[in-house]
């Protein structure tokens, strides 16, 4: 990917090691070679959280309740719907739609996904 030095100045403080960035380029075919012109530098993780409309956590225990909790007052208000499945030992199942909507980043997601007692987390 080529980039040209107005695009990188315009995105040096995305620049660092660690961030995962979000490349829009323009691509063209030339001898039988690809090349893409880097445009548009962006957080991978603004695009991401943005497109998240709903979030179903589902778990076995109720220890993930209070991670959930605390990790949502962080991140705070926002454009997500987020509902807990509860699945009881009987084989029932409980839905619970939280009031509001959250603001969750991919890292809150997946500390989420990582907290034991969660079976399993899904995005729409």
């Amino acid at each position: 990917v080529m980039i040209f030095s107005e695009t990188l100045s315009r995105s040096r403080p995305l620049l660092e090691s660690g961030n995962a960035l979000l490349l829009t380029c323009d691509a063209d075919i030339k001898d039988e070679q690809v090349r893409l012109l880097g445009q548009i530098i962006e957080p991978l993780d603004d695009k991401l959280a943005s497109r998240l409309a709903e979030l179903n956590v589902h778990i076995d225990a109720a220890a993930p309740v209070q991670r959930l909790h605390d990790l949502m007052q962080v991140e705070g208000q926002g454009a997500v719907k987020v509902s807990v499945f509860a699945h009881m030992d009987d084989g029932q199942v409980a839905e619970i739609a939280l009031k509001g909507r959250w603001s969750l980043s991919p890292a809150a997601i997946a500390a989420i996904r990582s907290t034991p007692g969660v079976i399993r987390i899904a995005e729409r």
